[in-house]
């Protein structure tokens, strides 16, 4: 509104290029000073490396917002984190449901996975032996030699079979 009343004689009345534009210039940054007056935010070593002075007005701000209890123009409803996060997700359009997709859960996560995982050139590999060679069947398993055979083992997880390894024999 004032740049409308605001007389510009000083500026047009100059008869060098160069003076008439210092005299806008100044003009203008007066009149801009005086409805947008700067501010000195200041940036220090304990501000994490992402906070600008633009940010750091902004957290100002909001701080002053809370402070007097309104979080939002207008609403005074928002007593805590809780019903500012409502608010964000009503304005945003977000729910606070975590399921992306109806019908999904583990079991058919599993079921899905498994039809879409299948290698049809699959061959599982052969059982190994642990105690005794195949092509050797001279021996005569005896209960002896079956312990002897246990405590030979290394200790490892059971194989198929389910038999742990045996302790304390």
């Amino acid at each position: 509104m004032e740049m409308q009343f605001f007389s510009w004689e000083h500026v047009f009345n100059s008869t060098e290029t160069q003076k008439a534009f210092d005299l806008f210039y100044e003009s203008l940054n007066q009149i801009l000073d005086r409805y947008f007056p700067q501010r000195i935010t200041t940036i220090t070593s304990r501000d994490p490396y992402y906070i600008t002075p633009h940010i750091k007005q902004m957290l100002r701000q909001k701080n002053q917002l809370i402070r007097r209890g309104l979080i939002f123009k207008g609403d005074r409803g928002i007593t805590n984190s809780a019903d500012l996060w409502d608010k964000v997700r009503t304005i945003t359009g977000k729910s606070r449901d975590k399921t992306i997709f109806e019908g999904f859960n583990a079991a058919g996560l599993n079921q899905h996975y498994a039809e879409i995982s299948t290698d049809g050139s699959y061959i599982p590999p052969s059982k190994k032996l642990c105690c005794l060679p195949a092509a050797n069947s001279r021996f005569l398993i005896t209960p002896l030699s079956f312990l002897f055979a246990l405590e030979a083992l290394k200790p490892t997880s059971p194989g198929s079979d389910g038999i742990a390894y045996p302790t304390g024999c």
